[in-house]
């Protein structure tokens, strides 16, 4: 009986012979072998194997295939209908593996949500690692600059201010500039990219030798936080006038004007300043980015002041509530939930109600407010004597925290379902629904489901993470989705009406802003409430929703059969980006002023 040979046993020509039969091809006693009618042709006794030795010696590699005891282990994985292919098939070559490149770094790993990279694409990766790294390296030096700057300045530079200031006030502009073109000048002429080597790789003009794959990983991530800090560090100078070290609360605060307070900077003498009233607490100071308080408006002050500490009162009432309720339950309320369905289940609802009725009688009828006591000042009922200045500061810091608190549970909630504990993993879990999945465990026959309507589209998905929409409830959905396309359908006439106003304005109307102020601003108000009230006739008496079409449908008045599934479907992702589009719009209208166009430097 003939013996298996194991690889390392194995006479060199029967090894090669065995190998070139596990890849498919014929060994050289294999091409010796031809049937004809079940007829065996004789060769030469000494080039061959018999055919019996030959199907031995195939089954035994293939048997040592299977238990990995084989030299070649990328050979040795092709599957045993691969021995029957042609000798000349070859294994393509494997695809380029954007998620296997390096940056991809725990815990998010390969972090490529928008798609922006394919499998196959080495080039396209190849654009889009060069500019990450490009981004990355301006970043970190921004970031740098943005804490340095507060301290250092280059001789001739002593007036320019530490922020973003500086790129706009002599002569930091023209540093500015000159700084752009000599990068300009170093990207296009002297650091040019070589194919031949990683993206970002310009050399290494110092000779340090440290650009290996560990340093360049090093590189994407500092990077990549250099980008957000840089960001963060951008954004919070716009809304506060603060460069990067007065944004924490260190160095030498010099003296700015805000971009959204427009605090003067004269002497105020007994002018009230919000900014040295209580509760101006280190790290952020005077806190008050979108300008609610003004110089001078010391009414107005307390009025949100009283608002500020009673909401804060609420808050740290509540967010003691949404732990204990957990653990505690009044008499006659055992079987109400400890999250926020206990305001819509019986009897927590009419609890709720109660307490509201209550807070409402003591508001307005006996904690009123004294304009000869500071805010919040409701006198000292149990006679502690605690209303001093520090315990003031100190309620209104806990009342901030408890607001950030509340909301935060809250919002855990409706996305999870879960109470204030059991967000946090402790205590007994009791068994609720979560209002955002909402999955029934029984199967559901011909059951209406929402994520299976038109409008569901890639890469989100169906998209309701507060779960407004429930299964079954078909009628509560075309009420949402009606609702949806009006307001997608308003906000595609705005965002192009913030635009075009920019150059266009109707007779009669050249002296309106072209901005919000539109709205307010004789005779843009006049013509707001003229389209409010025909708005509200078409709505109400001509465009009316028949049940029996589609939401949004009103016919085809225009005859252009258009109206059909894909139309829609565009529609509502238009209008889904318009809605956005409006918001920012406005958003930055109400921050900088500009209208749509000049927000574009245009």
């Amino acid at each position: 009986m003939p013996s298996f040979l194991l690889p390392s046993q194995a006479p060199a020509g029967q090894s090669a012979s065995r190998d070139q039969m596990l890849r498919g091809g014929q060994g050289p006693d294999d091409r010796a072998l031809s049937s004809t009618g079940g007829q065996v042709k004789q060769q030469s006794a000494a080039s061959h194997y018999s055919s019996a030795n030959a199907g031995l010696l195939g089954a035994a590699a293939g048997a040592m295939c299977l238990l990995g005891h084989a030299s070649n282990s990328r050979a040795l994985r092709t599957p045993a209908v691969g021995l029957t292919a042609s000798a000349s098939a070859e294994s393509p070559k494997a695809a380029f593996q954007p998620a296997k490149q390096l940056g991809a770094t725990a815990p998010l790993g390969f972090f490529d949500p928008a798609g922006f990279t394919s499998v196959g694409d080495e080039e396209g990766f190849r654009n889009l690692r060069v500019a990450e790294i490009k981004h990355g390296r301006v970043a970190m030096m921004a970031a740098v600059g943005a804490v340095a700057q507060h301290y250092i300045q280059f001789p001739g530079f002593e007036g320019v201010p530490a922020d973003l200031a500086a790129v706009t006030t002599a002569p930091g502009n023209y540093g500015f500039a000159a700084l752009f073109v000599l990068s300009g000048v170093a990207e296009l002429a002297i650091w040019k990219q070589d194919d031949k080597k990683e993206p970002g790789n310009f050399g290494d003009p110092l000779g340090l030798g440290q650009y290996n794959e560990d340093m360049r990983g090093k590189e994407l991530n500092n990077g990549r936080m250099a980008m957000i800090a840089a960001l963060g560090i951008v954004a919070a100078d716009i809304f506060t006038g603060k460069d990067g070290m007065q944004q924490m609360g260190l160095g030498a605060m010099r003296e700015r004007t805000s971009r959204v307070a427009l605090r003067a900077t004269a002497a105020k003498g007994d002018v009230f300043q919000p900014a040295k009233q209580m509760g101006a607490t280190a790290p952020l100071g005077f806190f008050d980015p979108v300008g609610f308080s003004k110089e001078g408006d010391e009414s107005g002050f307390r009025n949100l002041r009283a608002a500020e500490i009673k909401h804060g009162r609420v808050a740290m009432m509540a967010a003691v509530g949404a732990v204990a309720q957990h653990y505690i339950q009044f008499p006659g309320f055992e079987g109400v939930p400890a999250d926020l369905a206990a305001v819509t289940t019986a009897p927590g609802n009419y609890g709720f109600a109660a307490l509201f009725v209550l807070s409402g009688v003591a508001e307005l009828a006996i904690w009123k407010q004294d304009d000869k006591k500071e805010p919040g000042n409701f006198g000292d009922p149990l006679g502690l004597g605690q209303y001093n200045e520090d315990m003031r500061g100190k309620e209104l810091n806990n009342g901030r925290m408890a607001m950030i608190a509340a909301l935060g549970i809250v919002a855990a909630d409706i996305f999870t379902g879960k109470d204030g504990m059991q967000q946090l993993g402790l205590g007994a879990t009791r068994e609720r629904t979560s209002r955002v999945a909402l999955r029934a465990t029984a199967a559901k026959v011909d059951v209406f489901q929402p994520a299976k309507q038109l409008g569901a589209t890639a890469p989100l998905g169906f998209f309701d993470p507060i779960g407004f929409t429930k299964e079954g409830d078909e009628s509560g959905f075309r009420n949402l989705r009606a609702a949806e396309i009006k307001h997608g359908r308003v906000a595609m006439m705005v965002a192009v009406g913030a635009v075009a106003q920019h150059y266009i304005q109707f007779p009669g109307f050249e002296g309106v802003p072209a901005d919000l102020a539109a709205v307010t601003t004789a005779p843009g108000n006049y013509g707001f409430a003229a389209l409010f009230i025909l708005s509200a006739v078409a709505e109400l008496a001509i465009w009316k929703q028949d049940d029996r079409k589609e939401p949004g449908n009103f016919g085809d008045p225009l005859g252009l059969g258009q109206y059909n599934e894909d139309m829609r479907g565009k529609e509502l992702n238009n209008g889904r980006m318009a809605m956005i589009a409006a918001l920012g719009i406005v958003a930055a209208d109400i921050f900088t002023g500009k209208d749509g166009m000049q927000q574009l430097g245009f």
